[in-house]
């Protein structure tokens, strides 16, 4: 969430390199009730341009629906105890940053802040966040499916 115009279309999990949509080429969005619009064919206009220019446009539907997976978790990481900011002089473990962790635990402790990071005070916190999370939806399956869109 959050990128670009142009990183939006490009890092799509379809590996296509093209920056910007074609004209007539259909998209998908996600509205405000969490579901998925689409297919919108693209044509250049101001809605179109809205849609790209704050990261809801995405090539497939499956892409819209994996994003709405990636907004459940991050609402309820912070709905649960997380915290969206990095804390100067604190632990600040962060949520989601490799796929493979030793412990099972999705979290890994940074020394800097990270864009749109997602921190825990400690591991223990991390823990229990994350299994408060696990418990409605699998944030291991959400995150796989985001880390191997970008291999």
């Amino acid at each position: 969430m959050g990128l670009t115009l142009q990183q939006s279309w490009k890092n799509d999990c379809n590996g296509k390199d093209r920056v910007d949509p074609i004209i007539g080429e259909n998209y998908w969005t996600i509205y405000n009730n969490s579901h998925v619009y689409g297919p919108v064919s693209f044509d250049g206009d101001g809605y179109d341009l809205g849609c790209l220019s704050i990261g809801n446009a995405f090539r497939t539907e499956q892409a819209a629906l994996d994003a709405i997976d990636e907004l459940t978790v991050r609402h309820l990481l912070l709905k649960f105890g997380a915290r969206d900011y990095f804390k100067e002089g604190c632990e600040n473990w962060l949520f989601g940053i490799d796929p493979a962790f030793d412990d099972g635990i999705n979290a890994v402790l940074v020394d800097a802040p990270v864009m749109f990071g997602i921190y825990f005070d400690s591991l223990e916190e991390a823990a229990e966040v994350i299994g408060q999370v696990d418990s409605i939806i699998d944030t291991t399956e959400v995150m796989d499916k985001k880390w191997k869109c970008k291999e």
